[in-house]
């Protein structure tokens, strides 16, 4: 009986401390507006707005997003050599629950945010989305400035702080990310099957980022894997 009622009061207080993390996470929201996106990767919780002149979205992010969303809009090329060092927790990874190591996404499960899934993967995620959104921006404002003789009368303002649209607008947004060149090796080669068990099945999240990557039709990607960064 009193194992029963510790384990409730665990779970009661798990799901608290959950909730108020919930509640604090929505009070840091803000909402940025771009024009409708037609991308695969578009974010699952943006929401289609009617407007009179084209269709836009909006979609909710951190302080630390919006941060990263400044830096965006003021780029044409956005470098990312985002990697990480997680070791493998095997008893919670693996032998617990061993189907977990066919499970690609491990936010129901893994709060670690060292884990490969979300530096590698999900941030790369992130980086591409805004890059997109932005990329479509900046084609509206580009389409605005073709039909007007003076852009000054475009209907679509910059933000205030944000370059000239004749300076950002001479090329697409690149993104170039740098992986590892081990991620062209065999999947069941000794090397990468040992260094995925130890190192949380890292190659798998890189190859899952720059697949993403890939796929994109609205800004240029890049994908370098060199063998080994130094610093001179």
């Amino acid at each position: 009986q009193r194992r029963k009622l510790f384990w409730k009061k665990l779970l009661f207080f798990k799901k608290t401390q959950h909730l108020i993390f919930q509640e604090d996470e929505d009070d840091d929201m803000i909402e940025i507006e771009y024009p409708a996106s037609f991308s695969s990767s578009q974010p699952s919780n943006a929401t289609t707005l009617t407007t009179t002149t084209a269709p836009r979205e909006t979609f909710r992010a951190t302080l630390a997003e919006e941060t990263l969303h400044d830096a965006i809009t003021q780029s044409t090329i956005i470098i990312s050599a985002l990697g990480t060092v997680r070791y493998t927790n095997i008893l919670t990874d693996f032998i617990l629950k061993p189907w977990r190591i066919f499970q690609k996404d491990v936010s129901s499960w893994c709060a670690d945010k060292k884990h490969p899934y979300y530096v590698c993967f999900q941030t790369t995620q992130k980086i591409l989305k805004m890059a997109e959104m932005e990329q479509l921006r900046r084609n509206e404002i580009l389409s605005s400035l073709q039909k007007e003789d003076d852009a000054e009368k475009s209907n679509v303002p910059l933000r205030p702080g944000q370059a000239s649209p004749q300076h950002l607008l001479q090329d697409k947004i690149k993104i170039i990310r740098i992986t590892d060149l081990a991620v062209t090796n065999k999947p069941y080669g000794f090397d990468t099957i040992v260094t995925n068990l130890v190192r949380s099945l890292i190659f798998r999240y890189q190859q899952m980022s720059e697949n993403i990557l890939r796929m994109s039709r609205i800004v240029d990607t890049v994908v370098l894997r060199p063998g080994d960064l130094i610093q001179e």
